[in-house]
């Protein structure tokens, strides 16, 4: 499944070194596994990262960076505790996010229940008494997921972000932990590549193993696949003269939730080839990774939803071809599965006349 939620009721250490192991992540009180992201005007693989801690040393420049910081900053590391000094910090930070963006630092480390069974520490940066960089992050066994790193824009030419990473993998060392993870990376988005600058990668293939990521290039990515499918749906219905509009819909993961019952989109990218405005419903091609099949539905907005306290960023770069679709789409028929493109094609030649 491209998506996959659990929220635990109880987590011991080891238990976490098995999720995280399995290419699991935490936002708020859940733990989930997504192999795709909308960001930016595109869908793009997930790619989970972790650092080897065996024999770790660290790069010259990243010395030379911990000298210089450590002789500016003071350093705090404690269980985690959420305060208006800190949530401030978030808000003036959190223009950098993509994708879901948690409303304040509360909803994103702890989530709507008001509890956490997480080991969540908390590494905090003073120049004097004022805050400027703090990073948040779990404790298993043998390993440390880290989850969120925040830094003062005014502060940004000391390299935070990086600093705070490098303290951490410290602390990771001076506990005996064998594995870091920073989280993830986006294949074909360069955007936190900044991560693979710490050495020692080792990337999560989806199919249970960790591999170096110097064979990266080796996988099949699911973005890839699902880009290349509708790429040659658009060249069918372009041949037969069939309208249509591309969408992406970063709602996709709530489709594998199963919390209230319906059948919603999970395709993180459709073609809208009718909107009947009266009943508000969309007449939709998709492709299930799934199944390996194209599916050709109605679907009708669904006026409910969950409350998760955030918001999607939703930019879109220049001369996009893309835009971004934000109502819930719940399953109302559908007409037509197959794996063939002039399938689909030729049920809606017949259904637009």
């Amino acid at each position: 499944m491209l998506i996959k939620v659990y929220h635990p009721q109880a987590l011991s250490p080891s238990r976490l070194d098995k999720y995280l192991a399995g290419g699991w992540f935490r936002s708020g009180n859940i733990l989930h596994r997504s192999q795709v992201s909308c960001i930016e005007g595109d869908v793009f693989s997930v790619v989970n990262i972790r650092v080897l801690l065996k024999d770790y040393v660290l790069k010259k420049r990243f010395r030379k960076l911990l000298n210089k910081n450590n002789k500016r900053f003071r350093i705090s590391i404690q269980k985690a505790v959420i305060d208006k000094q800190k949530d401030a910090l978030y808000q003036q930070h959190k223009h950098r996010f993509k994708g879901f963006i948690f409303d304040n630092l509360y909803q994103g480390l702890i989530g709507p229940f008001g509890d956490t069974i997480f080991d969540t520490y908390e590494l905090t940066v003073y120049d004097g008494s004022k805050l400027v960089a703090a990073s948040f992050f779990d404790i298993g066994k043998n390993s440390m997921a880290s989850l969120l790193g925040l830094f003062d824009d005014d502060y940004r030419s000391y390299s935070l972000g990086v600093y705070t990473m490098l303290l951490e993998i410290q602390h990771a060392l001076s506990l005996n932990k064998k594995y870091y993870y920073p989280g993830y990376i986006l294949k074909e988005h360069k955007g936190f590549d900044y991560k693979l600058r710490l050495g020692n990668i080792q990337y999560y293939n989806w199919r249970g193993r960790w591999q170096p990521f110097e064979k990266i290039e080796q996988e099949r990515w699911v973005a890839t696949t699902l880009k290349q499918k509708m790429a040659k749906m658009q060249a069918c219905l372009d041949l037969y003269g069939v309208s249509y509009h591309k969408l992406l819909y970063p709602l996709f993961s709530l489709g594998y939730l199963n919390a209230l019952g319906h059948r919603f989109l999970q395709s993180a990218l459709f073609l809208s080839c009718l909107h009947e405005e009266i009943t508000d419903t969309y007449l939709v091609v998709e492709y299930s990774i799934e199944k390996n099949i194209y599916r050709l539905s109605w679907y009708e907005i669904f006026d409910y939803w969950p409350v998760f306290g955030g918001s999607f960023a939703h930019s879109t770069p220049p001369n996009s071809d893309t835009s971004y679709f934000f109502p819930l789409l719940r399953s109302e028929d559908i007409l037509c599965e197959t794996p063939y493109e002039h399938r689909i094609v030729a049920q809606l030649l017949k259904m637009l006349g």
